[in-house]
């Protein structure tokens, strides 16, 4: 009897240290996750930023008393996008949380809004940025973080491959939600390319990372949160023609979601 109370005691104490070192990864994983993702998207203003601080030295916009300072906040900028990167580098996205945040917005305005923070670096590289919509009006619910991420990582990437040219941002209704549409007439996607885009660090063995910078893991982030979304990211590209990426999102209004409730 003493034996087996002993033996119980045992696979007692077992479990519990077992069930504590799997939740304690479970929080270790989410705060990496959510470490790596902040990481990333401080890398989008970061871009804006460096992008005018450019134009202004290439430019001489500035006196010559002014131009050491703008030299040095650009950089102070390239020094911060190395240490993005390198965080970034630390942890992939195979275990970002799968947890929503659902909030209503109304999606034109929350589009346009997007956009404008691109319009000057767009402006800056000769790329004419536009936005479309398949509805006057429309309220939605999302997770506004993952949404962020999404978009300023397809719309990023766009600008990024495309110069002198156009990146146009659609919204049109789908059979399940909304589709979010971003052409672009940048340099394109190979076909061998398009089927290991959306592995991450991708870019790196492509060598594209060497030519435009970045860390291959844009399109691997965005791809999973749309799937975080219980959506989905495709593309379709020709070398030398341009690149459309679609996010695919179950998005539902205020009604759809009060009847499916």
């Amino acid at each position: 009897i003493a034996g087996y109370a002993s033996l119980c005691v045992l696979a007692g104490v077992v479990s519990f240290r077992v069930a504590m070192l799997r939740r304690q990864k479970r929080i270790s994983d989410e705060k990496t996750c959510f470490f790596i993702h902040t990481a990333h998207d401080v890398r989008t203003p970061l871009t804006l930023i460096k992008a005018p601080l450019e134009e202004v030295v290439e430019k001489d916009m500035v006196k010559a008393e002014g131009m050491d300072n703008v030299r040095m906040a650009l950089k102070s900028v390239d020094g911060l996008l190395g240490l993005v990167t390198s965080l970034i580098d630390f942890e992939s996205t195979d275990n970002y949380t799968l947890r929503l945040h659902v909030s209503e917005y109304e999606l034109n305005s929350y589009l346009e809004t997007t956009c404008e923070a691109f319009r000057t670096y767009a402006s800056i590289r000769d790329i004419d940025i536009t936005r479309e919509s398949g509805f006057p009006y429309l309220n939605v619910r999302f997770d506004k973080d993952k949404m962020d991420s999404i978009l300023k990582n397809i719309l990023s990437n766009a600008l990024k491959f495309t110069h002198a040219g156009r990146v146009d941002l659609r919204i049109q209704p789908s059979p399940t939600g909304i589709q979010i549409i971003v052409r672009d007439t940048g340099i394109g996607i190979s076909p061998a390319a398009q089927t290991q885009i959306f592995q991450p660090f991708t870019q790196a063995g492509l060598g594209i990372t060497r030519q435009y910078g970045g860390t291959g893991l844009g399109l691997a982030l965005t791809r999973t949160l749309c799937e975080a979304m219980h959506g989905r990211l495709s593309v379709i590209s020709h070398e030398g023609v341009g690149s459309q990426f679609c996010a695919d999102l179950p998005l539902l209004n205020q009604e759809q979601a009060a009847s499916k409730a």
